[in-house]
């Protein structure tokens, strides 16, 4: 794959900036290279972003010095101010660098200007008798951090043609017989205030001219469009895709998400999934179903990607271990106590001593975790699914498997954790998924739960979707998807797929199955089409662990979540000595049949959730913090929330009552 060309403009834009659209500065002859107004070099091509850097390689130190005081003589001469010199080797990422990626890498505060031509061309000249192999790039210094992916404008008018205008694109890529993945609108540009509108192809083409001609003829048969909005046509490699759409089985290991707990109590929403007979190729288990079985038992499907674990390795990440991972990580963070003497040392090495301690119940943990998860029942396949009843409704991609869940674990939907910390928007209905929603029609920000990223937040865009090609399906046939980006980060990488997406509610819109490295977008399909999808294809009558696969709410899920999970974090937040545990325990019981349940069911998993509750906190509550009972209430009201006031009130008068028989390691002042 070789590097990209620019994006080209309208034709009428081209004119009035003088710029031919093939990346050649003419008047400096076709030795230069620009792809952009902030970026230029040469001789030939600039690597195509995403770039790495490195050394440079088989130069001498006093090569690199010469090359460096030759372009500090040039830019003096032509008053350029520099904010970085330095000889090294770029090229584009997923590519073999070769001697001629050496590069004299100049960035610079100066603003680009005929300046900038005029003294690369003479660096250029005064090099060439050296017989330097490599490039000369010249960057604004704003540029460093490469080309961004921003939410895109989208008025009206262009929302309404969007789809007339991939038609047309999608004709004329079909016509020459062009290999491309996917078509979408993106707002692409080192910083936002500079990025434009462009309709970004991702298209697998072995060679720059046959992209640079590619590029041409779309941008000619829509130049009305791209004049009357303002756009610009990109033509990008797609060889950096992953999920659904990856060419070849990714080698890059990634860093594992260690955010989800070793714990074979719960199963959790974001946790790694692979199979048993592909273990280091991995995805996510986004979240959980449950259905209720001919013996009128509780089962629960996890639900993640059909092409994470229905057919082997095709593009997941290489997880090495997870848990190995995880050991790793863990065992570097373990440290001796200090040797020191004296009043403070000593301090540090109790300190120490019980971080330690910590560490080692975390790789107890990890050491006795069960990996194993349960057995896929049911995948859709990759295939498509209509929008809507009706000829001509669009398709949409269905690329998910269930897993019947064996392990013994509680599955929970919770999402309290699922999104970062600096996401002021993220007010949960509940911390637990109980309802879906669908891909809204506007920009909205999401948030999700990953393997391989962990929680990440980005920009949804609802208005327009992507067209995609997945390599097998008949030519002509595509497919929708919904773009989320992220300026920043990736939202999410590979080894992501299965993960759920999230609005600011907390009700789930979609679930990953793709994204591209390049550019750091992921894709997604609706929730909604997903669960009828999974009704239709199964046929159970089910809940999604929280949301209903007829898409109602399942309130019972309120009762059991409130006395199985929070009221144990609360409880090893402000509980003191275990003593009292015993007490605790049988009085939460006794609680379970309060008023708030509503029906025979409501109470059927309350009083369950308790039994297990309280041999779960006889197990594991040995040593907490020093608070009282009133403190320990006050956060248990915060924790459960109005859904199970009756419940939490029922809960503080039973401690009222508890608290001569409870032995409390200290004292709190309310």
């Amino acid at each position: 794959m070789l590097p990209t060309p620019p994006p080209a403009r309208s034709i009428s834009s081209r004119q009035r900036g003088g710029w031919s659209g093939d990346g050649l500065m003419t008047s400096a002859g076709s030795r230069i290279s620009s792809q952009d107004a902030f970026r230029m070099g040469g001789p030939g091509l600039l690597p195509s972003w995403p770039v790495q850097m490195g050394v440079s390689e088989g130069l001498s130190e006093q090569f690199r010095e010469r090359l460096m005081d030759l372009a500090l003589e040039y830019l003096g001469r032509y008053q350029l101010s520099y904010h970085r010199l330095m000889v090294v080797r770029r090229y584009s990422e997923g590519l073999n660098p070769s001697p001629a990626d050496n590069t004299l890498y100049i960035s610079l505060y100066t603003p680009s200007n005929d300046n900038w031509v005029k003294a690369l061309d003479d660096i250029l000249s005064a090099i060439e008798p050296l017989h330097f192999t490599g490039r000369v790039e010249m960057i604004d210094h704003r540029a460093l951090g490469g080309m961004k992916t921003f939410s895109p404008n989208t008025p009206d008018q262009l929302v309404q043609e969007w789809e007339q205008i991939q038609s047309v694109i999608i004709r004329r890529l079909d016509s020459i017989q062009t290999n491309w993945k996917a078509i979408m609108l993106l707002k692409r540009g080192y910083w936002e205030e500079v990025a434009v509108n462009t309709i970004v192809i991702k298209a697998s083409i072995p060679s720059r001219a046959l992209a640079i001609s590619t590029r041409d003829r779309v941008a000619f048969d829509i130049d009305n469009v791209l004049e009357r909005f303002d756009l610009q046509v990109e033509i990008v490699r797609s060889d950096l895709m992953w999920g659904a759409f990856a060419e070849t089985p990714s080698t890059d290991s990634g860093n594992p998400s260690l955010g989800w707990p070793f714990t074979n109590i719960y199963n959790l929403m974001g946790m790694s999934i692979a199979r048993a007979d592909t273990p280091n190729m991995t995805g996510t288990l986004g979240g959980y179903l449950c259905f209720t079985d001919a013996a009128g038992c509780e089962q629960f499907l996890g639900l993640t990607c059909y092409h994470v674990i229905g057919k082997g390795p095709d593009g997941e990440a290489d997880s090495g271990s997870d848990i190995q991972a995880a050991i790793a990580y863990i065992t570097q963070k373990m440290g001796s106590p200090s040797e020191n003497t004296g009043v403070r040392s000593e301090v540090y090495r109790e300190i120490g001593r019980q971080a330690n301690e910590a560490r080692e119940r975390e790789l107890n943990e990890i050491r006795s975790f069960n990996p194993n998860i349960g057995t896929v029942v049911a995948t859709s396949g990759l295939k498509n699914r209509s929008l809507h009843s009706g000829l001509g409704s669009p398709l949409i991609l269905m690329d998910w498997a269930l897993v019947h869940i064996k392990n013994g674990r509680k599955s929970l939907n919770y999402i309290a954790e699922t999104a970062p910390a600096d996401t002021p928007l993220w007010k949960p209905e509940t911390q637990f998924a109980i309802k879906g929603a669908p891909i809204p029609n506007s920009q909205n920000p999401v948030v999700k739960k990953g393997r391989t990223t962990g929680a990440t937040s980005g920009i949804l865009s609802g208005l327009v979707h992507a067209a995609l090609r997945i390599s097998g399906f008949p030519a002509g046939l595509h497919h929708r998807g919904w773009v989320i980006v992220n300026e920043n980060m990736p939202f999410a990488k590979h080894g992501d797929s299965g993960a759920w997406v999230l609005n600011m509610s907390g009700q789930v819109v979609g679930m990953i199955f793709a994204g591209d490295k390049a550019d750091g977008t992921t894709l997604i399909a609706p929730m909604d089409l997903i669960v009828k999808d999974i009704e239709d294809k199964v046929t159970i009558e089910a809940r999604l662990n929280a949301i209903s696969m007829t898409r109602r709410l399942v309130v019972v899920v309120e009762q059991k979540v409130a006395l199985e999970f929070h009221v144990s974090r609360a409880l090893f937040a402000f509980l003191g000595a275990s003593s009292g545990l015993d007490a605790f325990s049988a009085e939460l019981q006794r609680c379970s049949k309060c008023p708030s349940s509503n029906t025979d069911e409501e109470k059927e998993y309350a009083g369950s959730a308790v039994e297990d509750f309280a041999v779960y906190l006889k197990a594991a509550a040995t040593k907490t913090s020093q608070h009282t009972p009133t403190a320990f209430s006050r956060a248990l009201q915060n924790a459960v929330g109005p859904p199970c006031d009756k419940t939490v009130q029922s809960v503080m008068t039973s401690l009222k009552n508890l608290e001569p028989t409870v032995r409390w390691r200290g004292s709190y002042e309310d």
